[in-house]
């Protein structure tokens, strides 16, 4: 009986560590939270890091809280946080002149971008938001433009997005608005500049049009129709993959896609997930593997999570729940950064009970 209980309690002890070693190592930290304002959205205005020091952007407006809408009123403006350590501690800035879209007017009213960015500088960032960007040379200290993004007839809307390919050459994955005749939805792009962002060359629209998908679908013009929030990396043999946010009315889920090419051309390469109605970020760890997070609005309580894929993103991953106890579906939003020694910095939006105004949260996991 004694031989009995000790190979028992050995083979429990050996399920338990092999459950422990799955479960995923993390550590909170506070980036931004006031009780009278709503903070949100890094994944709209950019996140960019040197080893350990990291800036990110987010939106901040007075905190309502309104039900299934977000929880805010009023105007909002764009602030940012760094941090020197990885993401354990954070200092909050404030760049006036850096603003939202709607604040700046008309595209044709902003600086003509004068061409001559070295994209390869050490200490380079770019923002993109609407149809503007700003670039800096001081890791976000100051930071020059807004400079016009051509529309190529279309109604742009970027998210920070970029791949640097050169001192000169840039890719800058942009969402727009497109109305030619089929019916109103959202499209990524793949959009090129040569020479230091005085000129832009459209390349490709990223993935199937979502209208084709619909499978017979009666889509009224005006409906959630959408293919959306392109985080684009490159992998070790050159090539590009690129999460996109799906929405056809109530159906929801992201995507990946892949270019051989230099975002030349696109062709889609695994589903990631259905329903978790977030935007993914993804990001590329050691050893070559892939991990994409992304808010999880599923269910209340709502979580963050992520996926791991070993082999560039054709397969991924069981569901990684990387932070727990979201009071509501208004949260999400990542961006995510890797440390020196090899920990993952995610940084989000999100409400709990004890601080129910949506903050932004940053946790460092070892994926």
């Amino acid at each position: 009986m004694k031989t009995f209980l000790s190979a028992c309690f050995f083979i429990q002890l050996l399920l338990s560590s092999s459950i422990w070693a799955q479960a995923p190592k993390t550590q909170q930290s506070l980036v931004f939270h006031r009780e009278d304002s709503f903070a949100g959205w890094p994944a709209n205005e950019g996140l960019w890091n040197w080893g350990d020091e990291i800036l990110v952007g987010f939106n901040v407006a007075k905190f309502e809280e309104r039900g299934h809408l977000h929880s805010f009123s009023g105007r909002q403006r764009i602030a940012f946080a760094r941090s020197l350590d990885g993401g354990i501690t954070w200092a909050l800035e404030n760049h006036d002149h850096v603003v939202p879209p709607a604040m700046l007017g008309q595209p044709e009213s902003s600086l003509v971008a004068p061409g001559g960015v070295d994209f390869t500088h050490p200490d380079f960032a770019m923002k993109l938001r609407g149809r503007f960007f700003y670039t800096s040379i001081n890791r976000g200290r100051q930071w020059q433009g807004p400079f016009k993004i051509p529309s190529f007839g279309q109604s742009m809307d970027a998210r920070t997005s970029y791949i640097v390919t050169g001192k000169s050459s840039c890719l800058f994955f942009i969402p727009c608005t497109v109305s030619d005749g089929r019916g109103s939805r959202i499209r990524s792009c793949s959009v090129e500049t040569l020479d230091g962002g005085k000129t832009f060359h459209f390349l490709s629209w990223i993935g199937p049009d979502p209208l084709d998908e619909t499978i017979g679908e009666v889509i009224p013009n005006g409906d959630d129709v959408s293919s959306t929030m392109p985080s684009v990396i490159r992998l070790e043999n050159g090539h590009l993959i690129c999460a996109l946010r799906h929405r056809i009315k109530s159906r929801k889920w992201s995507s990946i896609q892949q270019s051989s090419d230099n975002g030349h051309s696109w062709q889609p390469l695994s589903i990631l997930e259905k329903g978790a109605t977030n935007p993914v970020t993804l990001l590329s760890l050691d050893g070559g593997k892939v991990a994409a997070i992304y808010g999880n609005r599923r269910k209340v309580p709502c979580s963050i999570s992520a996926k791991i894929s070993e082999d560039a993103g054709a397969t991924w991953s069981e569901e990684i729940t990387l932070r727990e106890a979201g009071r509501k579906w208004d949260l999400g939003y990542t961006r995510a950064a890797l440390r020196d020694d090899g920990r993952v910095t995610v940084i989000y939006y999100y409400s709990t009970q004890e601080r129910p105004q949506q903050h932004i949260e940053a946790t460092l996991w070892q994926p």
